[in-house]
């Protein structure tokens, strides 16, 4: 049986608690996102058939069709903002990878380092569905954390050292941050909330 396309679900105020509960403290992102969605409106996000398929505790697990449908949403929206602009750029921070790890150079994957951070990257040029899978899949972890904004040398980088504070203008034009969410079997999509200037 078919259960349709899904429904994008806004979470409200249990969502964004729960966004800025999860994101772990030390890695290189935290304060940066929390910074951003403290200071500009957004909401959080998630797909499922309907509302009732979300668990009211989003630790738990998922219905796998719900699972495959954030994923979707995920990777969609991901490629969408990277299609917006040459200069856009997604970073997703590896929770436990440092840059001295030599399991990295084995990884099918473009990445950046920052202080003591690993951040897989995908930008414009190279955005894929099979691309921003493979980076959700390498960087995922149950607090895994991704953002897509806009930074000029960062979109044009694919492997080496970069300074935070190319990371931190890219983070304070962040059109989407991505949180894993159900016990790292779905997501959370932060979205700036438009502008309502007249």
């Amino acid at each position: 049986m078919t259960r349709g396309p899904g429904l994008d679900i806004d979470t409200g105020e249990a969502g964004a608690a729960y966004f800025e509960e999860k994101l772990a403290p030390g890695w290189l992102l935290t304060p940066l996102v929390l910074g951003r969605i403290r200071s500009q409106p957004g909401r959080v996000i998630t797909r499922a058939f309907g509302l009732a398929d979300l668990p009211s505790n989003f630790n738990e697990g998922l219905d796998p069709d719900v699972s495959k449908l954030q994923w979707q949403l995920a990777i969609e929206t991901t490629l969408t903002l990277l299609s917006h602009s040459d200069d856009a750029v997604a970073l997703f921070e590896h929770p436990f990878a440092t840059p001295v790890d030599r399991w990295l150079s084995v990884k099918p994957l473009p990445y950046l380092t920052c202080e003591n951070s690993v951040l897989f990257t995908v930008n414009a040029r190279s955005a894929r569905p099979d691309r921003v899978e493979l980076v959700l899949v390498e960087a995922g972890a149950q607090d895994e954390l991704g953002v897509v904004g806009r930074q000029k040398v960062l979109s044009e980088l694919s492997s080496g050292p970069v300074e935070r504070g190319a990371v931190e203008e890219l983070v304070a034009t962040a059109d989407l941050i991505i949180l894993r969410a159900f016990d790292a079997e779905g997501y959370f999509l932060w979205l700036p909330k438009p502008s309502t200037d007249i």
